[in-house]
This record gives C-alpha cells, structure tokens and sequence, in this order.
C-alpha cells in the first residue's frame, strides 16, 4: 500500500512535470497529469517471471508484483478523474471528491463483496476443477461489470479487491491440483488478452507513427509526429527511471516499517523492473479513441509514448533483468551450496554407474551398449562445477544481528549456519507436501504451514524463525478469542466447546505437523552430516568445496 496511493502520486507528478517542462508540446497542465497518470502504472510481469526462475526471494517478487496489482486500481482512478477534466467537464472539488469516493471507496467495497460471496461458494465445491474455474471466472467479471457499468465504480479496482478477499477467506477446500488447472486457465486467458492488446497497439502505433499519413483512419483527425520525438522518446525513458528511483527513496523509511525492509540490492532490482504494459497501454487507447478530447496532437503523441515506453522497458529492463540479478548475487551460490552440488553430482555419477553394470538383454531392444550409454548419459560435472564456481559469493548477512554475533561467539561460521537453516527449511516445506499428498492437512493448513516456511526463509539471517511466525496462526481467532476473552464458558461450557473444538482441531494438526516436519528435517540433515564426515575421513585432501560443505561443528549448531 505504501508504493500504491502515495507511490503513485509521486510517480504521475514527477512524469507531469517532465511533459510540462521538458516537452515542447505546449500541453496544458491537466493534458499533462493525464499523461502521467497514464505512464505510472507498472507491469513487471517479466521481472517476476526472471525472479522466479533463478529462485530469488519470494518475498521480493511479491512486493513487485503486488505493487503493480495495487497502483494499476490507483493508476486508473486518477487517470479516469482527470480525463473528465481533460474533456472539458468542470469538476469542482466537492464534485472530484465524491468522483474518487465513488471510483474507489465503492470499487473497493463492491469487490470486497463479490469476494465474500465468492469465497461462500467455493468453500462449497470439492476437488471440481471445472466449477471452481468457472466460479472464479463468472466472479471475476460479474464484480468489474457491475462496479463499471452499472454503478459507475472502479471495475479494476473491484476486482482486485474481489481477488484479495478470495485469498484471504476463501478456497479452503481447494486442493493444490484444483488450483493448478485454475492458475493454468487464467494464464492461458492472461496471455490471450495480452496478445490481443499488444496486437492492438502495434496496429494503431503502425498508423500513428509513419509521418506520410495526413490523418489516422480509427479517429480521421490529422497527426503530428516529427523525427525530433525520438530524441524525446530517450528522455522519457531516462525520466522514467530516475522518477522510480526517486519514488523508492521517498518511500524508503516507510517501507522498512512495512514489515520488508528495502536493501539498496532489493531497490535496484525494483527500480529496474518498473515496466510498462497493458494497463498504461488500455489508457492510453483511452485517449486515443476519446473524441470528446478535441487535441488530436495530444492523443496521437500519449499512443506513441506509451507504445515506445512499453516496448523500451519490456526490451531493454525485462531484457537485462537476468543479468542484473547476476550482477547483484541472487543468481550466486555460496560455497556451502556449491559443496552440497558437488556431492549431488558425485552420488548422480556413482547411481549412473551402478546402473550401467546392471544393463542386460532386452528382448525387444537387444544386447545394451553400454560404451554408448556411458557417453549418452556422462554429465558435464567439470562445466557445471566451473560455472557455479565463478558464481560463487557469501550470502549478505547482517553482522550485527543476534543470530550472526552468537555464532562468532561459540566459534561458529555464520555463513554456514545461514545455508544449514535454508536446508533445513526446505525439507520442512518438502516434507509439508508429502504430509498433504497423503490427505494427512487440509489445503488451508499446508498453505499456512508453506507461507510461514517461505517468510522464514527470508529471515534466515536471523535464525530458524518459523515458529514465531507460526504461532499466531496457532491461537484461537473470531468469536472463540472473543468468547474466551469475556470469559463465557462459565455460563456455558458446551457452547465455548462447540465454537472452539474445530479451531483448537485445527491449531492442534498445524503443531503436530510443524515437529514432525522439523524432526524429519533434523534427520535428513544429520544423516548427511555423517555422510560428509565419512567421505572426509575417507579422503586425505578433499576439494575444497567439500571440505567447507561438510564442517561438522558449524553445522551442529544450525
């Protein structure tokens, strides 16, 4: 919420001002903050995508991704009060405020609702991938055409809410496999509508930009585009970044208060994924095929500017994102892990050798080769080791917090304990989803149990911290905190039993499946401890690698 309300403001005025100042277009003030609230909506889908990939931090990726579902509701709303003004409407103060009120408090208020309803009916459907598919879909554009069209709200704004209300209250009694095939049929539509809308803008920007059109065939007025707006095209861009970067140095101290304090690494990737995309391009046709906006020069140069935005930050941010997160470490291995590579390769080679000695006839496929079979299927040890190598760095651990200067004191190596509790919280969330396959947690409970372990593991730096992040979810909420706190079983036990056995039920099979997953965890690890200090043992002058993978005492105190 921090870069959503305030975040957006700032952009969209700082964007203003370069329109104003900057450009040489002489556009009137409110002609300008249309123009930057149209540019300050984000869609770092391609960030996220990258972040995801390489495995950087969940926690980071959300913040992304989530500012852009938040600012594009914003975005819009500022957008839709000042394109009134753009038209020539008056708008008085009153009259701006009661339009916002409208716009966002009930867009806010109606998708909040559909939310609750949604959430009713789908905590009514079992394991049917297909009705819950449909429920979600029906809901989603139930809630933006009525908040749109018949109450005059935020449509955008009313599904985002709807969507966020789902994910707090509702899908209970959806499984991990419904919900794949659901999150496989909204990508597959995401993509379609995006394809479409990208093909849309390429088709008007074809008839915007070449200057030997008198006049555009979708509006028939004429355009204006001379070869100096290129150069303008190269300034916006700049603009763009450093009014980003000026965003998140305001927000800076408020964000580290939001529960995810920024590191300049974490800014950087976030100032560098601020692309632009379908929401900004959705307004800018807006404008375009908005005829009671009677400044044709105007809307053909918002076409081309968030065309060319578009196709700049999605090519040359989304393009380079990778390797700026390579830059930055979130790709690096640290030399424990590149140890724990070394071993699983040597047991990958060591299993494919065992299985070459145990090849015999077949009565379809003949006598094996297995000459040829040792060359179809050596792995390239020495080029993935070396790659890792040269990305290997320490993790970035914060020396001065408690967990860093009790592991100095007892003699221990920080880094190394900060890599053993990443492996022992992702046996944790392994073992999770092994519990769940077996129906042994319900889908709210595993879905508790794996946010926590995610959460924990971006505060691995500070120690294993789960539980605390687990515990409020173990204790009573609703109407049975309410009962406990006036003190009501003493008019009636059997009331407060009923109210809070499922609860208490609940909170029971989370603890059970924290230690047994915990326990689990511990056993596998000291299971590979021992391996590690065997193979040691064994070998008089181990890599170097593995020497550091298997330091035993450090990992005791993990």
């Amino acid at each position: 919420m921090v870069l959503a309300w305030p975040g957006v403001v700032i952009q969209f005025l700082l964007i203003a001002l370069c329109a104003k100042y900057a450009f040489p277009y002489d556009w009137s003030w409110p002609e300008c903050l249309l123009f930057g609230a149209m540019l300050s909506a984000t869609d770092p889908v391609a960030v996220v995508a990258v972040l995801q990939e390489v495995g950087a931090s969940q926690k980071l990726a959300c913040v992304i991704d989530g500012e852009s579902l938040v600012n594009d509701g914003s975005a819009l709303v500022i957008f839709l009060l000042l394109q009134k003004i753009v038209e020539g409407q008056q708008v008085t103060v009153a009259g701006g405020i009661a339009q916002f009120c409208l716009l966002a408090v009930v867009g806010m208020l109606l998708g909040i609702a559909f939310g609750a309803v949604t959430s009713w009916l789908l905590d009514n459907i079992f394991r049917d991938a297909t009705l819950t598919t449909i429920v979600t879909l029906v809901s989603a554009y139930s809630s933006y055409y009525v908040a749109d069209r018949l109450v005059g709200a935020s449509g955008l704004l009313a599904v985002v809410c709807n969507g966020f209300t789902m994910s707090l209250i509702g899908g209970r009694q959806i499984t991990m496999r419904v919900e794949d095939a659901m999150h496989s049929f909204w990508g597959v539509l995401e993509w379609s509508a995006n394809t479409i809308l990208f093909v849309w803008m390429g088709i008007v920007l074809a008839i915007v930009l070449p200057p030997s059109h008198e006049e555009t065939v979708i509006t028939d007025q004429p355009i204006h585009l001379e070869p100096r707006d290129a150069a303008y095209v190269v300034l916006l861009y700049v603009w763009l970044q450093a009014a980003r970067t000026v965003l998140l140095l305001v927000c800076w101290i408020p964000f580290n208060y939001t529960g995810y304090p920024l590191t300049w690494r974490s800014a950087l990737v976030m100032v560098w994924g601020g692309l632009r995309g379908a929401v900004g391009m959705v307004m800018a046709l807006f404008i375009f095929l908005d005829e009671q906006i009677h400044d044709s020069s105007f809307r053909s140069y918002c076409i081309f500017y968030m065309g060319t935005m578009a196709f700049f930050t999605v090519s040359i941010n989304g393009g380079t994102t990778k390797a700026l997160l390579q830059w930055l470490g979130f790709m690096s291995y640290t030399p424990e892990q590149l140890g724990t590579l070394h071993h699983v390769i040597e047991d990958m080679d060591e299993m494919r050798e065992k299985r070459l000695v145990e090849l015999h006839p077949d009565e379809v496929l003949g006598e094996p080769e297995p000459d040829a079979v040792n060359v179809w299927s050596r792995l390239p040890t020495e080029a993935v080791l070396a790659q890792a190598a040269a990305n290997t760095v320490r993790p970035a651990i914060n020396p001065k917090s408690k967990a860093y200067q009790a592991a100095v004191e007892k003699g221990q190596d920080p880094q190394l304990l900060y890599d053993y509790r990443c492996r022992v919280l992702h046996m944790v969330k392994a073992h999770y989803a092994e519990v769940y396959d077996q129906h042994l947690l319900t889908t709210l409970q595993a879905r508790t149990l794996q946010s926590v372990t995610d959460a924990a593991l971006d505060e691995a730096g500070e120690g294993l911290v789960d539980w605390n992040m687990l515990e409020p979810n173990c204790q009573l909420r609703g109407i049975p905190k309410l009962m406990q706190a006036l003190k009501l079983h003493r008019l009636s036990v059997t009331l407060v039993q009923a109210t809070t056995y499922s609860q208490s039920l609940s909170n029971l099979t989370l603890l059970v499946g924290f230690i047994h997953a915990h326990r689990h965890a511990q056993e596998v690890l000291r299971q590979h401890i021992r391996a590690v200090a065997d193979n040691s043992q064994q070998t008089p002058e181990p890599t170097t690698p593995r020497g550091n993978g298997g330091t035993h005492p450090a990992a005791n105190g993990a």
